[in-house]
């Protein structure tokens, strides 16, 4: 987005904070399915609505973590977890660094 032809709310939009606050409120949502299914606590899924208040990501970890994955979706999901937030406690996910799953359960 050229910024002098945008102005500062539709400008943010575009903004990686934001494309990443997405992608954790989506995560959220799915937790949110998950604990309805009862595959991981109501617990889990509120936890997670509570960490997704005020995060902050570090953009620039992140795209170094994707130049390493040339993936995306990995690179934030490992940020999230390098980072403590522990956003998906239950889960597993594929990492560059063990090269498989790794589960992680519900604490």
């Amino acid at each position: 987005m050229i910024s002098r032809y945008a102005r500062p709310e539709m400008a943010s939009i575009w903004e990686a904070q934001t494309r990443f606050k997405i992608w954790f409120e989506i995560e959220a949502h799915a937790a949110d399915a998950l604990a309805e299914l009862g595959v991981i606590p109501k617990e889990a899924a509120k936890a997670v609505w509570a960490k997704a208040r005020d995060v902050t990501f570090d953009v620039a970890r992140i795209d170094e973590i994707e130049r390493e994955t040339k993936h995306d979706v990995i690179a934030f999901l490992t940020h999230l977890a390098d980072a403590g937030r522990n956003v998906r406690p239950w889960s597993s996910r594929a990492t560059p660094r063990t090269g498989g799953s790794r589960i992680r359960s519900w604490r």
